[in-house]
C-alpha cells in the first residue's frame, strides 16, 4: 500500500498518506504497525471508516427477531401489567 509512482507520491494516498479525517494521522508510519504492517494497516483503516461511516450492520436473523419483539411488545407489557397488579393484590390481603 505504500507503493510509489515515478513522481514520489503515492499510489494508494487514501491508505498510505495522513489520514484526514483522523487528524492527520499517519498510520503507515506509526510506530506500533510500522512499515512491514501495511496489510494491518489497510484491514484497520477499511474497517473502522467503514463503521464510522455507515455503522454497524445487523444479521437478517437479528433483524427478524428484532421486528417480531416489536410486534408483540404490546401483549407483554399487557400481560406484565396485568401480572403485578395481580401481585400487588395478592401483597395486600
Amino acid at each position: 500500500w505504500r507503493v510509489k509512482k515515478a513522481d514520489g507520491s503515492f499510489k494508494f494516498p487514501l491508505v498510505a498518506g495522513p489520514q484526514v479525517s483522523y487528524h492527520g494521522g499517519d498510520f503507515a508510519n506509526h510506530p506500533i504497525f510500522g512499515v512491514d504492517a501495511t496489510n494491518t494497516v489497510f484491514i484497520l483503516l477499511a474497517r473502522v471508516k467503514t463503521l464510522r461511516d455507515m455503522g454497524g450492520c445487523i444479521s437478517p436473523f437479528n433483524s427478524f427477531q428484532l421486528i417480531q419483539g416489536l410486534e408483540t411488545l404490546s401483549l407483554r407489557c399487557k400481560a406484565h401489567n396485568e401480572n403485578a397488579n395481580a401481585l400487588a393484590a395478592w401483597l395486600n390481603e
